[in-house]
């Protein structure tokens, strides 16, 4: 009986030993190690944006299952109505338990209404994101690629457009255009799609208000509308966004209302809709820009800024009983050149919207940087006339009269500063 006790007793002793060694072996599994999924992934993610208004997507950029989330934020400081001080683009992927930056890359500046927007792409087996950057006559296009852990640079366009002058590069090798198209038109076959959203409707609406306020308070500030003209804000649509109306009558106003919500790119902004009421008491809506009705017409409408290629523009502003276009044009970072002209405002016909004639002549000034010294040399004088006329479905176009700088603005069209038309 003994003999048998302690052959069983070997046996549970052997066991034992043999469980030691494989729980030894065998490696343990820690509760971090626990299978992330997408909905866990994106909790993560979301953390990121908590309370901050943004435009984001979840979009799996390097193919393993998992959502990586791009994120375009704001400064949140308007000026001349635009948020256009600092906007960050940034892609974070999930290491680990946390949300970790990988890419990173912002447009900082007093720029003019900048572009600043991505494509992605992916191509045997890596990811790629290109970073658009045009501001006042440059554009950046810079190429990253997904290695190591994080985005490192890969290609990039450097570009002067007014001398239509690029550089392209390939890592830290210049190359020509045709080497930069050849080495990238793979990457760029594969190109991904995705849509934006916004942060939540609170964080949304409160950013809202200081938009619309801002483009308010400059439309009151060009007199194109009158200091303490009333202004409410409200859903009108249902979507959990506000809208702006502002009253400038009985039965007439304009509504702004957000756009470029869901654009992979930084661009969100302000829109306006004329309207009117009825005998019913229901909207008439009109075009996209601000109206409003004086004693001369509809003028005041045409007041603000617009704005034409290769870096136009014209500030629109009343004075008495004339109409100022103030052109401006940057050929480059260095230089400039203005024509100012005081018009009458002739009103609209069959074929024109408005028209606008200044028959006694403006001035122009021209400004150029001495490259060695750093310089500035003015110049101005006095030009003959120039009219401005406004077409169906099109916008202003500029006919000098007697243009010193040799036509260069003559028949450009100009576009109305925060109208998609």
């Amino acid at each position: 009986m003994r003999a048998r006790t302690h052959t069983i007793l070997k046996a549970f002793l052997a066991l034992v030993l043999c469980l030691g060694m494989l729980i030894t072996v065998m490696p343990a599994t820690p509760a971090s190690a626990a299978k992330m999924t997408n909905k866990k992934a994106q909790k993560i993610l979301k953390k990121k944006i908590k309370n901050k208004f943004c435009k984001y997507t979840f979009v799996d950029l390097d193919k393993d299952k998992i959502d990586e989330m791009i994120v375009f934020t704001y400064s949140g400081k308007f000026v001349d109505n635009c948020d256009d001080s600092k906007k960050t683009v940034t892609v974070y992927k999930v290491s680990g338990k946390k949300a970790k930056a990988v890419l990173t890359d912002s447009l900082e500046g007093d720029f003019y209404q900048p572009e600043f927007h991505l494509n992605l792409y992916y191509y045997n087996k890596k990811s790629y994101i290109t970073v658009h950057e045009i501001h006042e006559g440059y554009s950046f296009h810079n190429t990253y690629v997904f290695e190591g852990g994080k985005y490192k640079s890969y290609a990039c366009t450097e570009e002067e457009i007014s001398e239509e002058d690029t550089v392209y590069s390939i890592g830290a090798e210049t190359v020509t255009r045709a080497e930069y198209e050849k080495a990238m038109a793979k990457i760029f076959a594969g190109e991904l799609s995705c849509e934006m959203q916004l942060s939540s409707t609170k964080t949304v609406n409160a950013y809202l208000k200081k938009l619309f306020k801002a483009r308010y308070d400059r439309s009151v500030e060009q007199d194109a509308i009158a200091e303490g003209t009333k202004y409410s804000f409200s859903d009108f649509d249902g979507d959990g966004l506000l809208e702006m109306f502002v009253e400038t009558g009985k039965k007439s106003g304009y509504i702004l209302y957000a756009t470029g919500k869901n654009e992979l790119s930084s661009a969100f902004g302000a829109n306006s809709l004329s309207y009117t009421l009825d005998a019913d008491g229901d909207y008439v809506w009109g075009w996209d820009a601000f109206q409003y009705d004086n004693e001369n017409g509809t003028a005041l409408q045409y007041t603000g800024r617009w704005f034409a290629e290769n870096n136009f523009y014209i500030d629109v502003t009343r004075e008495g009983e004339k109409y100022v276009f103030h052109v401006k044009y940057y050929p480059n970072a260095f230089d400039s050149e203005e024509w100012i002209y005081f018009t009458d405002y002739l009103g609209e016909s069959e074929d024109l919207m408005a028209s606008f004639s200044c028959l006694d002549g403006g001035t122009y000034t021209s400004v150029f940087t001495d490259r060695t010294t750093g310089e500035e040399i003015s110049n101005s004088e006095y030009v003959g006339g120039a009219e401005f006329y406004h077409t169906y479905g099109e916008g202003f176009t500029w006919l000098d009269l007697d243009d010193p700088a040799g036509g260069i603005g003559n028949g450009l069209v100009f576009k109305q500063v925060g109208n998609d038309d």
